[in-house]
């Protein structure tokens, strides 16, 4: 058997042991939580363990689905923030909920479950410690609480942000959870504590390659977050590199007017969409901002190496897909 197909099995039976906690049938929570995922992160943590010398029992993989369960519950909050209705290809826990009992239960619904997934992941964190001594909580709620305030600061905007700062949210939001996170985890099990501060570098790098890459990909129609086929970060005016840059080729009525709306969260028409892709193609600014995530990949590539992380798979495959996005575009 697979990490994956071990990873996917321990979470159908840890988040039935969610849903058999409430007496409606949430059953749709187990349907979205196990379909469409990739498992990049417990795959990342299980790769980095067995690549440092260790071993891959049941409770690796029970720490393993702890970290996809942290995951879930930032997807599922993130989603009601972002008020987005699709996530892989199906509809989100929120928005489900609500086409069954109305916006406001709906959005509660996915509120609570997102904190029932966060609890249990802890709950299966705080079992590992206890038998091997590893202090994997510590980075758990350290990890928890800097992704929190990344997004607190991306909410509460003053003013409109440059690039530079927009790529210092993501490191504290992406990079921590989906690149340090399990990174950390899997040093702490094979006691390589004294690399953790060379792993956050590294996975600062990596995570700002990754959601830029994230925002690249919804651009190019690879990725949808909205069932009426918008581009979600766009017709929202979320705040991401593509946007600061496509407003140097807008007007400043435009601009002005944009940026304001930007800030006050409010989103453009179809049309203002259509215009501001349009630009963001035919400007250059995609080109432009996928440099910075192969900029960002060879900064990673640096350090491999001196981390022992040549040998792990995934890291390899995520670096060469992104450094071939310029040559597909």
């Amino acid at each position: 058997m697979t990490n994956k197909q071990r990873i996917d099995r321990q979470l159908a039976v840890e988040l039935q042991a969610i849903v058999a906690g409430f007496d409606v049938d949430y059953s749709y929570v187990t349907t979205y939580c196990t379909t469409g995922g990739k498992g990049v992160r417990p795959l990342l943590f299980l790769e980095s363990v067995e690549a440092w010398g260790g071993v891959i029992t049941d409770m690796e993989v029970r720490v393993a689905v702890a970290i996809e369960l942290i995951h879930i519950f930032f997807i599922i909050h993130d989603d009601i923030m972002d008020d987005d209705d699709l996530r892989r290809n199906q509809p989100t826990v929120h928005h489900y909920f609500s086409k069954k009992y109305g916006v406001v239960q709906g959005r509660a619904i996915a509120i609570v479950f997102g904190d029932a997934i966060y609890n249990h992941a802890i709950n299966i964190l705080h079992t590992y410690t206890q038998k091997q001594n590893v202090d994997l909580l510590a980075q758990t709620l350290d990890v928890v609480a800097t992704t929190a305030r990344g997004q607190i600061q991306e909410l509460h905007l003053t003013s409109i942000p440059t690039v530079e700062e927009v790529l210092e949210f993501y490191t504290k939001k992406t990079a921590m959870y989906s690149i340090y996170y399990p990174l950390a985890l899997a040093a702490l099990v094979t006691g390589r504590d004294g690399q953790l501060e060379s792993l956050r570098q590294f996975s600062q790098h990596l995570g700002i390659a990754y959601q830029v890459y994230d925002d690249v990909i919804e651009v190019l129609g690879q990725k949808k977050r909205s069932l009426d086929g918008r581009v979600g970060d766009v017709s929202r005016l979320k705040v991401t590199p593509l946007l600061l840059r496509v407003f140097d080729f807008l007007t400043v009525e435009v601009k002005e007017d944009l940026q304001g709306r930007m800030m006050r969260g409010e989103g453009v028409s179809l049309e203002e969409e259509n215009l501001l892709l349009h630009h963001i193609i035919e400007k250059g600014v995609l080109s432009e901002v996928i440099d910075i995530v192969v900029q960002e990949v060879r900064k990673a590539e640096a350090m491999r190496g001196m981390l022992q992380l040549e040998n792990i798979a995934l890291i390899t495959s995520i670096c060469t897909k992104y450094l071939k996005l310029k040559d597909e575009l």
